[in-house]
């Protein structure tokens, strides 16, 4: 499989949620068959998955071993870089959700000159479409279920799991909200400091950024094209598509983590801010 476990998860979340959708509106053998052989067969591809990079992860838990970790600590090596990854983007949302009831005060930022992307964004028109898309939805789905489905008892339980899915969300939407407000870009005399809630963070020397020009798409392209960037690339935007794309020399040295997943290897970060003017400007003058 080439697919990333990023991308395989999310089949096998629409696989679930199809079947579970049809077991609710359509009541026949063939839908109660479907229903039984779901979870199996989502086992089943996890299964097959996990053993098409079974050589990948000894060879981590290899490499972990010879720089001197316990068989304990190096364990999770055994995971798929996306599974530590996405643990540790949950971790970072319920910090972010944390912070938003405590208002607690946000860390230090480095010194420089300051590059934000909320004030002509519209990350906020989004959050607020969520945020009463999510407040809406237990009634509209206590409405639909009690239509739907005429057993109590599966009733309440699929209340109970949609109440879940629904905190759960608004737990993330409110991390993320807190943490992306409370961060922006920064431009020192030497480095780069990118920032974008718990979403994107990196440090790039100024010294590695071959040049910085505007970016638009081309309105003759597919909206399915639109979104699609090369393979060595990554694009640190709370919401909007990126105005400005960096590149970087092939052997540039980078601190780069992307939805907490370390990146190497990138010649190119597109880029959403207020100003991309402004930005391109300081890049392009010689920070001596």
């Amino acid at each position: 499989m080439n697919l990333s476990w990023f991308d395989f998860l999310k089949i096998q979340v629409v696989f679930f949620f199809t079947s579970a959708v049809l077991s609710l509106i359509i009541k026949s053998p063939e839908t109660r068959l479907l229903n039984k052989f779901t979870l199996p067969a989502m086992l089943i591809m996890l299964v097959f998955k996990d053993l098409s990079e079974a050589t990948a992860a000894l060879q981590r838990l290899k490499k972990a071993r010879q720089q001197g970790g316990g068989w304990v600590a190096c364990i999770p090596t055994l995971l798929p870089s996306e599974i530590t990854a996405f643990f540790r983007l949950d971790r970072a949302m319920w910090r972010g959700f944390y912070a938003w009831l405590s208002q607690k005060k946000t860390t230090r930022h480095p010194e420089g000159e300051a590059f934000g992307f909320l004030n002509k964004g519209s990350y906020s028109t989004v959050f607020a479409i969520i945020l009463l898309a999510l407040c809406t939805e237990i009634p509209f789905s206590a409405l639909m279920i009690a239509l739907i489905e005429a057993d109590p008892a599966k009733r309440h339980l699929v209340h109970i799991i949609l109440f879940a899915l629904t905190a759960y969300s608004l737990i993330w939407l409110l991390g993320d909200r807190y943490l992306v407000n409370h961060s922006h870009h920064i431009l020192s005399e030497t480095d780069l400091y990118l920032k974008v809630g718990a979403r994107s963070t990196g440090k790039i020397p100024r010294s590695a950024i071959v040049s910085c020009e505007y970016f638009t798409h081309d309105d003759a392209q597919r909206p399915r094209e639109k979104l699609r960037y090369p393979a060595n690339s990554i694009v640190v935007t709370p919401f909007d598509r990126p105005n400005l794309v960096i590149s970087l020399h092939a052997d540039a040295i980078l601190e780069i983590s992307h939805f907490q997943l370390n990146r190497t290897g990138l010649t190119k970060i597109f880029l959403f801010v207020d100003q991309p003017a402004r930005l391109k400007l300081a890049l392009d003058r010689d920070p001596a």
